[in-house]
């Protein structure tokens, strides 16, 4: 195995890096999608998503939504849920989304590293709480390279609603020891992904 990591912080399988490579991962949190071409994408791969509106253009039969203040930023970060009249009386030209009230407090993160995949649910019971709360189930599932991402890891966020699932985030950069992950990916099985992945997107 021969990579090397460019990244802005340390996650739990670097020490593997060989630092002399001349195949590179970059993983830097400024290389994440802006909240508009997240949607962009994510409509172009197929997935259904929320739909992104100025605040002052959300429907009036609209109770909640999610406005956000950083368009850059991802995960719990840079985003505020809200009722549609204190958005309107806030931030009402900011980009938003309808909110759906969480089915069971439960969140989905659809996690890839390399072919493989990973479904986490976490559980947040306060509906105007933008963190996603916590793990309370993972496991592996049929996975895959994504043709179109090409990217070695990255994960799609979801949250139920009318019994389907609307992806809310796609993450291009991801710190893989937040999900306490090691048990089911060890490092050397990290960095073996990460380069076949980036071997496959570049034949």
């Amino acid at each position: 195995m021969s990579i090397r990591i460019e990244s802005n912080f340390i996650d739990y399988y670097d020490h593997l890096q060989d630092t002399s490579s001349m195949k590179i991962y970059h993983r830097n949190d400024n290389m994440q999608l802006d909240r508009g071409r997240i949607f962009i994408t994510l409509n172009k791969m197929g997935i259904r998503c929320l739909e992104l509106k100025q605040v002052s253009y959300q429907p009036y039969t609209v109770e909640n939504v999610v406005v956000y203040t950083d368009t850059k930023a991802h995960h719990s970060e840079g985003k505020k849920i809200m009722d549609i009249s204190s958005a309107l009386c806030s931030y009402q030209t900011y980009p938003s989304a309808e909110w759906f009230t969480r089915q069971d407090g439960i969140t989905l993160k659809i996690l890839s590293i390399g072919k493989r995949r990973f479904s986490m649910y976490f559980r947040n019971n306060d509906e105007m709480s933008a963190e996603k709360g916590v793990l309370i189930d993972i496991k592996e599932i049929p996975g895959g390279y994504n043709d179109f991402l090409k990217v070695p890891i990255y994960s799609i966020d979801y949250i139920a609603h009318d019994n389907e699932w609307i992806a809310t985030d796609l993450n291009l950069i991801e710190r893989l020891s937040d999900y306490g992950l090691r048990s089911l990916i060890d490092s050397h099985e990290v960095i073996k992904e990460i380069e076949t992945a980036i071997d496959y997107y570049n034949r």
